[in-house]
């Protein structure tokens, strides 16, 4: 299932963000700055965040994309991450 994002989520994000070791700190601290924004102002546009979840509400990836700038109907994709453990179910 896909939700939008929850404060309750951004502990569990920065966990997938490490254990995927794709990226480096900088960039998951980027990534938390993004989801800190998002829950911080939830009228904001400039980025759009949805967590995965299991039927228990567990968060196993997420997505973060929005709008590019100048165009009609463009998105950037900036972050998505799923946890290692839950690699290859399709997520």
């Amino acid at each position: 299932m896909i939700r939008k994002l929850e404060a309750k989520d951004r502990r569990i994000i920065e966990n997938i963000l490490k254990n995927t070791k794709v990226f480096n700190p900088e960039e998951v601290n980027v990534a938390l700055e993004l989801i800190d924004i998002c829950l911080k102002d939830e009228k904001q546009t400039d980025y759009i965040i949805y967590s995965f979840v299991d039927e228990n509400d567990d968060v196993l990836g997420y997505t973060c994309y929005g709008k590019t700038p100048m165009t009609e109907s463009t998105y950037d994709m900036y972050w998505i991450a799923v946890d290692p453990n839950h690699h290859n179910e399709g997520i």
